[in-house]
């Protein structure tokens, strides 16, 4: 008993520091409402199981949610339940950023300062999501 209480509480920790390092950096996400994806992840939990097989580059990883269990396809990158197809999965590597293919690259030591204009659609783009963060 007191060796399996002791293997518990290591991988309970594993677990937790699995999912501290993941929080930032890879999010799973399943599609609402057919193909569009919307702001639904998968708990931290499945989110270490999924991404742990992803990485392992396994085909598939069984996971449970709501007492239903279901199987990710990673070829596919589809989400099953023992019915059937329920929805599209989608990974987000929360690291990368994508700069508008119009940006001119920079070199890596180099800084180029743009003034836009309030006026500028792209000012828009840019200050309305960035202010729903401050």
């Amino acid at each position: 008993p007191i060796y399996e209480i002791v293997s518990n509480a290591a991988e309970t920790a594993r677990i937790e520091r699995r999912v501290a390092e993941l929080k930032d950096r890879v999010r799973w996400f399943k599609a609402r409402g057919g193909a569009s994806f919307t702001d639904i992840p998968f708990d931290d939990l499945t989110n270490v199981t999924i991404e742990d097989a992803y990485k392992d580059k396994e085909r598939k990883v069984y996971i449970c949610e709501r007492g239903r269990k279901l199987t990710v396809d990673f070829k596919t990158m589809e989400l099953f339940s023992s019915g059937g197809m329920l929805t599209k999965v989608m990974r987000t590597d929360l690291t990368k950023v994508d700069f508008p293919s119009f940006w001119t690259p920079q070199s890596k030591d180099k800084v180029m300062l743009v003034e836009i204009k309030a006026t500028d659609p792209f000012y828009r783009q840019v200050a309305d999501p960035f202010q729903k963060t401050c």
